[in-house]
């Protein structure tokens, strides 16, 4: 029976249910033709729809994770109502009772299985010789890895469950290990790009893999957590080789890969994304590092604060960014991987491993972006880790990197509490949290 007769058989029977209160047997017996069931997503036809899932969910779950990453650091302060938010805001990580860590982990968990999942899925039709482009399943590789770097990078633990089906923690030692993950997914993402010669899938996933070997380093460098590291600088060779094949692929000198949130890939009310809570209910702001904002309403940002190191005007990269993001309102956008940090991954091998030329300049490609002074180490009273520290800072606003450079340069937060997480045990993030732990059994112990 087709959706249309099957529309005007319940419109009929609704009509003479209300009129005669008798008749249409089986009335709600009517198959909803928007509703999808699980064989449905084994049909090469669905390649396409599980891919964007993917992408929609993974989306959710970077929001989600941006938004109780940053208030931890020095980007973002709190100035509202909810306790919870000013638990993260003086560095308290380790609660795995915290409300906003309990609404982002299973957003996070649903767009890392959702990702598996379209891989699964994808990689069956490609083996089947029914896959009609190669390049839905570069992009599902791409966006596995994603997030795979997104739970490495904020989650000190983690279960990677299959729907009901409870897996066991992965372990804080073995965390790292995702970021390998991550790797392994873009290699074969890669190679499907290069044969199919698509440049814009070769220049995301050859700049994700760059820094998912760079973060795979710096994990290294701050695990297990003990203290600031004598040397924060990391060198990976792997890091060094995709940052250079990224820039022989002649990407634009600006080039970003972002994600703009809309209301399908919005978490439910926003309650967890930084758009929704500093935009709108005023939870969050700015820190008082970033922007100066009016005494008596501290939603209101009166100016800049973040200066250039040698200009000594306000950063224009942050600048711009966070005029974007106050344009932006709820749906805001995030910049998973960039350019700019292909240029600081070169900068930082280089002056790791003693190429200071080398190193001022990659610093100095990051600046002629924001047309401000070239750096001379011969001139200028700034020393070249000074300069790259800061440049991070600029160009990396917001994209979940701050945390992991504020431990392993030895920065602490205005609202930190001196007994708080982050000070006591730098390198510190989020544990599982509460509602992964009642509800997964090799945690509960009821296995």
């Amino acid at each position: 029976m087709s959706a249309e007769r099957k529309r005007r058989l319940l419109s009929a029977c609704a009509l003479a249910a209300g009129l005669l209160f008798a008749g249409c047997d089986g009335l709600f017996d009517v198959e909803n033709p928007n509703n999808v069931k699980g064989e449905d997503l084994t049909r090469p036809e669905a390649a396409s729809a599980v891919v964007n899932g993917a992408f929609g969910t993974v989306a959710r779950g970077l929001a989600a994770s941006l938004g109780v990453y940053s208030p931890v650091t020095d980007e973002i302060t709190y100035i509202g109502s909810r306790d919870a938010w000013n638990q993260l805001n003086i560095g308290e990580l380790n609660d795995p009772q915290n409300e906003f860590s309990n609404v982002a982990f299973p957003f996070v968990a649903q767009g890392r299985w959702m990702a598996d999942e379209a891989i699964r899925v994808v990689e069956s039709f490609q083996e089947e010789g029914t896959l009609r482009d190669p390049r839905l399943l570069a992009r599902a590789y791409m966006y596995g890895a994603i997030a795979y770097m997104n739970i490495a990078d904020t989650w000190e633990d983690f279960a990677l469950s299959d729907r009901g089906e409870a897996a066991p923690p992965v372990g804080p030692e073995n965390m790292g290990g995702l970021y390998d993950t991550a790797v392994d997914y873009l290699t074969k993402g890669l190679a499907i790009a290069s044969a199919v010669n698509d440049l814009d899938l070769r220049l995301t996933m050859t700049a994700l893999r760059s820094r998912a070997h760079h973060a795979k380093a710096v994990w290294t460098l701050l695990n297990p957590p003990s203290g600031t590291p004598a040397d924060p600088l990391v060198s990976s060779e792997a890091a060094v080789q995709d940052a250079l094949a990224f820039f022989a692929l002649g990407p634009d000198p600006d080039w970003r890969y972002a994600i703009t949130l809309s209301g399908d890939d919005m978490v439910p009310g926003g309650e967890i994304t930084l758009g929704h809570n500093m935009n709108d209910r005023a939870e969050l702001q700015f820190g008082p590092a970033y922007v100066s904002t009016d005494p008596e309403d501290p939603a209101a940002i009166t100016g800049i604060t973040f200066m250039d190191l040698i200009d000594d005007i306000p950063d224009p990269h942050v600048s711009a960014e966070i005029q974007a993001f106050r344009d932006a309102f709820i749906y805001t956008t995030e910049t998973v991987v960039s350019a700019r940090e292909m240029h600081l991954i070169l900068a930082e091998d280089a002056l790791a491993n003693g190429r200071t030329g080398d190193a001022v300049a990659q610093i100095n490609a990051v600046r002629a972006l924001d047309e401000v002074t070239a750096y001379d180490p011969g001139v200028h009273p700034e020393t070249p880790l000074e300069m790259l520290r800061h440049e991070r800072r600029s160009s990396l606003f917001l994209m979940n990197r701050r945390l992991s450079d504020m431990y392993r340069f030895g920065i602490t937060a205005p609202a930190w509490d001196p007994s708080a997480d982050a000070v006591v045990a730098p390198g510190t993030f989020f544990p599982i949290p509460q509602v992964e732990r009642l509800a997964n059994c090799h945690i509960a112990g009821t296995c």
